[in-house]
């Protein structure tokens, strides 16, 4: 139910939130390289957030049409918590 766009960024990890809210994806780049990745969402995520390792908040990431749109670091690793509407 969740995919992505670009070969190399891979989904590692789909789990509750610790505090029960949400869902935690962990995504990582594993191919060296920068750029765009498009993730696809169910229509019931209507908000993200951008998080670190212990899943404390960084910064809102917009849904829009059930994609997020994102910037990955070579060799990065990206955690987010989705929030069903």
């Amino acid at each position: 139910w969740l995919r992505v766009d670009r070969p190399g960024v891979v989904i590692e990890a789909v789990k509750a939130a610790e505090d029960g809210r949400g869902i935690i994806v962990r995504l990582y780049e594993a191919y060296g390289t920068r750029g765009a990745v498009s993730l696809s969402v169910p229509a019931d995520i209507t908000r993200a957030q951008r998080t670190d390792l212990l899943e404390r908040p960084i910064e809102d990431i917009d849904v829009r049409a059930g994609l997020i749109e994102l910037t990955v670091r070579p060799f990065g690793i990206v955690t987010l918590c989705l929030f069903p509407g």
